[in-house]
């Protein structure tokens, strides 16, 4: 619904503009004398009105729909330069971290606990969430959530820690687009038809490399696009990372039943 509601409103952009263009064409018909003058004024004012509604809808698309082409721009940069020697950095290899992690994310907000979450998360991450638990056993307030399935992952941002050597300390922001239940009720509430409850989730995971693999630093819904992308440190060259590990790389994706996720 989020790039529904964008793909959306450019079209009402687009067709305000072709109705206001036939609007134009409605005019009197000129006189045989005057035929060929109106005739050639009416070729300039269509060149002019389309050139300045192709720089009105650039201009718009460029506002509208800023997140989606840095978005562009990161995933170039991730499956051409960095996937290649770091395969964890790889788009569909994040993909498949999000695909393992979500569960259990998931399943800590349903039993309001942190302890699976552990091996996956930095320890400010799961301190964060038990305080969250803890303040809503005080409020009577639980998580109704359900984790359906993943539908997509947007990479929409990499930036480097200061103070230290890539890849250790590299964030990566992921936009996630999650089918589930996340809702947050009182204990004497229950939802009569959860079916009904499901609905398509954004939210906003930021990732961070600890020098062998990926840890949750943040998760949280979002409802907006994501603004400052550009204004953030870019990456060193790969020429000052640190090598990466060949057999890290090798077991990259073998260790499926670890406690961490590589």
């Amino acid at each position: 619904m989020y790039f529904f509601r964008k793909f959306l409103l450019s079209i009402l952009i687009l067709s305000a503009l072709l109705s206001y263009a036939q609007a134009q064409d409605v005019v009197e018909k000129p006189s045989q004398e005057k035929e060929v003058k109106a005739q050639e004024r009416s070729l300039g004012g269509r060149i002019l009105f389309w050139f300045g509604a192709g720089l009105a809808m650039m201009f718009v698309g460029r506002f509208l729909f800023k997140e989606q082409m840095h978005e562009r721009k990161i995933i170039r940069l991730l499956t051409d330069q960095i996937g290649p020697y770091y395969r964890e950095f790889d788009p569909v290899n994040l993909h498949r971290w999000l695909e393992r992690a979500t569960p259990y994310f998931f399943d800590a907000l349903k039993h309001q606990s942190v302890e699976k979450l552990k091996p996956f998360a930095f320890e400010s991450f799961t301190d964060h969430w038990h305080q969250q638990f803890e303040q809503q056993k005080t409020k009577g307030e639980i998580y109704q959530s359900r984790f359906m399935k993943l539908l997509k992952v947007h990479p929409i941002g990499i930036y480097p820690q200061d103070g230290q050597q890539p890849p250790l300390g590299v964030e990566v922001v992921l936009r996630a687009e999650i089918k589930g239940i996340f809702e947050v009720i009182t204990k004497d509430q229950q939802l009569k038809d959860t079916q009904n409850q499901e609905r398509q989730i954004q939210f906003l995971w930021i990732l961070k490399h600890d020098g062998f693999h990926w840890k949750i630093y943040e998760i949280r819904e979002i409802f907006d696009d994501i603004v400052g992308l550009n204004e953030k440190k870019e990456l060193p060259p790969l020429i000052d990372w640190a090598k990466p590990n060949q057999f890290r790389k090798d077991e990259y994706l073998q260790n499926e039943d670890e406690g961490a996720i590589h």
